[in-house]
């Protein structure tokens, strides 16, 4: 061979990527399917119950989870609530919750949890038009010292995609806890190069996300990302509202949607079409035969909400109904 043949493929191998045979993957599978089968692996519990029968159980560890909806349609409020209601479910000993919270202050956050846990309004909670009283602020003091106890971790300042994964890391190799949820409160926050599209950006940070997950399966560490999108301005169409049979969105309908359906294990989107002001939201069926009810058929007054859970892995979309209790910065089930 001649030498600058030979150097050439010594370059190109010095580059090569890590090959494994099936047998450590089937060693894998079989540890996975008996880890499940006698308890010791369990999904993780949402405290929808809808959503946990549709899945396995739950959520599954080793999973990036997108949740995509329209402004003002609970995405933030129902990311707040699946972060409370996984640590009631669970045992918050196993785990951590490092949150990126590029749009909304942590303080927020937190007034938006206390509203929930108390069921205060947060104008009340806020004093907007009645000051809180002594008492019931007391209540709130008693209800935050709880609140701060939980393993929930935030990083505020936005960052590129290799920030946020240096910072995870770090956080992985500082902590003693074998169980980490990432969330990140607005992909499209992430920071990049200057010029470079958003697009992009979002493709580098899902698989970014998928090469963690890959790494940290071989390496028995349990990780979940937890990541909130936006849907582009299709769906808000005339074309869209005047036809029951394009009111529900799509995988089309998630901005940057190739690489975020691609690389997501789950694809939620979180849908309140009483902001578009429809008449009946869908096609007639055998219950609701002028379609889906845009209010709570038992609350007029309460506007329905919908999880369209568009991808998973193991089962086939599906359509949950829910009820707006943003007021209490809350979702519930219908």
């Amino acid at each position: 061979m001649k030498p600058n043949t030979e150097k050439k493929l010594n370059k190109i191998q010095s580059g090569r990527l890590e090959v494994d045979h099936i047998s450590v993957s089937s060693r894998q599978a079989l540890e996975y399917i008996d880890g499940r089968r006698r308890g010791a692996i369990k999904s993780l519990k949402s405290g929808f119950s809808k959503l946990d029968n549709s899945l396995l159980g739950g959520i599954e560890w080793n999973r990036i989870f997108t949740i995509a909806a329209m402004s003002g349609s609970g995405k933030s409020v129902f990311l707040e609530q699946l972060k409370r209601q996984v640590l009631q479910l669970n045992d918050p000993e196993e785990l951590d919750i490092l949150s990126f919270e590029f749009e909304m202050p942590s303080r927020e956050q937190v007034i938006r949890n206390l509203s929930a846990m108390m069921e205060i309004p947060v104008g009340d909670l806020l004093s907007a038009s009645t000051s809180l009283t002594e008492e019931r602020y007391e209540e709130v003091r008693e209800a935050a010292k709880e609140l701060a106890k939980l393993p929930i971790y935030s990083v505020e300042s936005t960052g590129t995609v290799d920030q946020m994964f240096a910072t995870i890391l770090n956080h992985i190799e500082k902590s003693k806890k074998k169980k980490l949820i990432i969330t990140v409160d607005h992909v499209l926050l992430t920071t990049g190069k200057q010029g470079e599209e958003e697009r992009k950006i979002i493709a580098q940070l899902y698989r970014a996300a998928v090469n963690l997950k890959k790494l940290c399966i071989k390496r028995g560490f349990d990780i979940l990302f937890l990541f909130l999108s936006q849907l582009n301005r299709a769906i808000e169409t005339p074309e869209r509202v005047l036809n029951a049979d394009l009111h529900y969105p799509t995988r089309s309908d998630l901005f940057g949607s190739s690489d975020i359906f691609m690389c997501s294990d789950y694809v939620l989107v979180i849908h309140k079409p009483a902001i578009l002001g429809l008449d009946h939201y869908g096609k007639s069926n055998k219950t609701f035969k002028k379609g889906l009810p845009i209010q709570n058929p038992k609350d007029p007054a309460q506007a329905m909400i919908y999880f369209h859970l568009l991808k998973q892995r193991t089962g086939t979309p599906k359509v949950l109904m829910m009820v707006d209790k943003f007021q209490f910065s809350k979702i519930e089930e219908f």
